[in-house]
C-alpha cells in the first residue's frame, strides 16, 4: 500500500459509455484517501456513475504540487477539492477532449441579437408634444407592427402583444412623480404580489400592456396618453424593456416573476433586475450558449387549461445613443437591440442529445441562477477594473496600452493573476495591476526580475503583490530621475 498526501489529484483517460465515436476525454479526479488500495477500481466506479468508461490513470500529485505544475486547472482543481468529504472521497470533472474517431460537437448559440438604429424625432421649439410625431416610424414598426393582424396570414389566430416592464425607481427619477398605479389607458400589474406590492411599490417593476390597437396604429390622434409621454420623456433613459408575446398578460406576469430574485454566496435573495436594459444586455449575452436556461427564460409556459403552444418571447431594449454624420449634418440616433430565441439551434441540440446523450452538448447545462451568478461576478470584476483604472490614471497618468482602454487592459490581466499567481483579494490584485500598468505590459511578458516577487510562494499573496509593485516603482522612479537629469543637462 502506498500512502497518499491528500487532497490528491490524478488525470485519467476515459470514453463516454455507449459513445460509438470513441472520443477520449481527459478527466481530472480529486481524491481524499490515504491508501492506494484498489484505487483504480474506485475511480472507475465514480467515472461510471458520471457516464464515463475508465481507461487508465496518470501520476498522482498532492494539491500544492499539482497547482504548481498545472496552474491552468487551478479553478477546476480547487472546486473539486472543495467537494470532497468523508461521504464523497472521490470527485471528477472533464477538462479536455483528447481525440477520437470523429470531431466532437461544436457549441451552438441560442440567442440571436440584432441591432436597430433609429433617428430621434425632430422637436420644434414651441410645439406641444401631442402635436408632433410621438415616435420614430421605424421604432413604431419595430415595437407595434406585430400587434396588427396580417390579412394575408390565414394561420394567424391572434396578434402578438407588446408589453413593457418598467422600473419604478428610475420612472420616478425621470418622470418626477409616481403614477404607475393610476394609469387609466393601459393595463398595469405590479410584478410584486401580496404585502410586497404595497410596501415596495416605489421600487418595484411594473408590467404594462402597451399593445397598440389598429385604430391607434393608423391614427396618431388615438394613441394612448401613456405611449406619448413614455416616448417623449422616458425612452432612452433605461427605464424598462419591451417584450413581445402572444401570451396573456397574466401568463407573462406569472412567467417573469420566477426570475425576480436569485441567491449568490454571501448575499441571499438579491433582485435580478432583468427589466433594466443594461442588465438584460449582459444577461442575454451570457445566456446565449446555454440551451436549457435560454429556453426556460424565453418561453412562457402555455395555459394548462388550453392546448395553445406559445412562441418564444422577443425582447426589445435600448442599447446606446450615438451621433452619426449624415451628409455633413450631425444626427442623434438611438441603437436598440432585438433578442430572439433560436428555435432551430435548440431543436438541433435536442436531436443531438436524443441520439448521443448529454455528451453531445459541449457546454454543460447549469441552472439559470448560476448563470446569473456568473454574470454578476463578471460585472463586479469589470467595475473593479473601472475603479482601479481611475485610481491609476489619477496617480500615474493616462496610458494607451495595446489600443485598449485602461480598464480593458486591466481586465485582461485578471485571469493570469488568479490562475498563475493565485491573487484573488482586491488589494492583492490592485497592487499587481498597478505594476502591469506602470510597465505597460501584460503580466506574462514582464521581466523575470519582477515576476520573481510574485513567484516567491513562501510569502503571502499580499506580500508578493506588494513586493512586485515596490520593485517596479523603484525602477520607474529611477528612470524618472534619470530623465529629469538629462532634461536639466540639456537646458544647461
Amino acid at each position: 500500500m502506498q500512502a497518499f498526501e491528500y487532497p490528491t489529484l490524478i488525470h485519467c483517460e476515459a470514453t463516454r459509455i455507449g459513445d460509438q465515436r470513441n472520443i477520449r476525454y481527459d478527466i481530472l479526479v480529486a481524491l481524499q484517501v490515504r491508501e492506494w488500495l484498489s484505487i483504480d477500481q474506485a475511480i472507475s466506479q465514480v467515472l461510471e456513475e458520471a457516464g464515463y468508461a475508465f481507461m487508465y490513470s496518470g501520476l498522482a500529485h498532492p494539491l500544492d504540487r499539482y497547482l504548481a505544475q498545472s496552474p491552468n486547472h487551478y479553478g477546476t482543481a480547487m472546486s473539486l477539492c472543495q467537494q470532497l468529504s468523508d461521504e464523497q472521497p472521490i470527485v471528477c470533472q472533464k477538462v479536455a477532449v483528447l481525440g477520437g474517431d470523429s470531431q466532437e460537437y461544436s457549441a451552438l448559440c441560442y440567442v440571436d441579437i440584432e441591432k436597430h438604429t433609429t433617428p430621434q424625432p425632430e422637436k420644434l421649439d414651441g410645439q406641444a408634444f401631442w402635436e408632433r410625431a410621438w415616435i420614430n416610424p421605424a421604432l413604431k414598426e419595430l415595437l407595434f407592427k406585430c400587434n396588427q393582424l396580417d390579412p394575408e396570414d390565414n394561420n394567424q389566430t391572434a396578434p402578438v402583444r407588446t408589453y413593457l416592464i418598467v422600473d419604478a425607481t428610475r420612472y420616478i427619477e425621470h418622470r418626477g412623480v409616481f403614477d404607475l398605479d393610476i394609469i387609466s389607458d393601459c393595463p398595469v400589474m405590479c410584478m410584486f404580489t401580496g404585502e410586497s406590492a404595497e410596501t415596495l411599490k416605489l421600487a418595484a417593476p411594473y408590467l404594462i400592456d402597451v399593445t397598440l390597437a389598429p385604430q391607434a396604429y393608423q391614427d396618431d390622434s388615438r394613441v394612448p396618453h401613456f405611449h406619448r409621454r413614455y416616448f417623449d420623456t422616458l425612452w432612452e433613459n433605461n427605464i424598462g424593456i419591451f417584450i413581445q408575446s402572444s401570451a396573456s398578460m397574466e401568463q407573462v406576469h406569472r412567467h417573469f416573476r420566477k426570475f425576480l430574485k436569485f441567491n449568490i454566496e454571501g448575499a441571499n435573495n438579491r433582485f435580478f433586475r432583468f427589466w433594466d436594459p443594461r442588465v438584460l444586455k449582459i444577461h442575454l449575452e451570457g445566456l446565449s450558449n446555454y440551451h436549457k436556461a435560454s429556453h426556460h427564460f424565453f418561453n412562457v409556459p402555455p395555459d394548462p387549461r388550453g392546448n395553445q403552444q406559445l412562441s418564444p418571447v422577443t425582447f426589445i431594449y435600448e442599447d446606446h445613443r450615438d451621433v452619426i454624420d449624415d451628409e455633413g449634418k450631425h444626427q442623434l440616433v438611438t441603437t436598440s437591440k432585438v433578442a430572439n430565441f433560436n428555435t432551430q439551434n435548440y431543436a438541433q441540440m435536442q436531436q443531438r442529445i436524443k441520439v448521443d446523450g448529454e455528451s453531445a452538448n459541449p457546454v454543460a447545462n447549469i441552472p439559470l441562477m448560476e448563470i446569473i451568478d456568473k454574470e454578476f461576478v463578471e460585472q463586479k470584476r469589470k467595475q473593479f477594473c473601472d475603479k482601479t483604472a481611475i485610481w491609476l490614471i489619477d496617480n500615474y497618468g493616462h496610458k494607451k496600452i495595446q489600443n485598449m482602454t485602461s480598464s480593458e487592459f486591466l481586465f485582461k490581466q485578471l485571469a493570469p493573476l488568479k490562475n498563475k499567481f493565485y491573487l484573488t483579494l482586491e488589494y492583492e490584485v490592485k497592487y499587481a495591476l498597478a505594476g502591469c500598468y506602470l510597465l505597460e505590459s501584460d503580466i506574462e511578458n514582464i521581466d523575470s526580475s519582477y515576476l520573481q516577487h510574485l513567484n516567491f510562494f513562501q510569502h503571502s499573496p499580499a506580500q508578493r503583490a506588494e513586493n512586485f509593485l515596490l520593485a517596479i516603482l523603484s525602477q520607474v522612479s529611477h528612470q524618472m530621475t534619470d530623465n529629469q537629469m538629462l532634461e536639466n543637462k540639456d537646458v544647461t
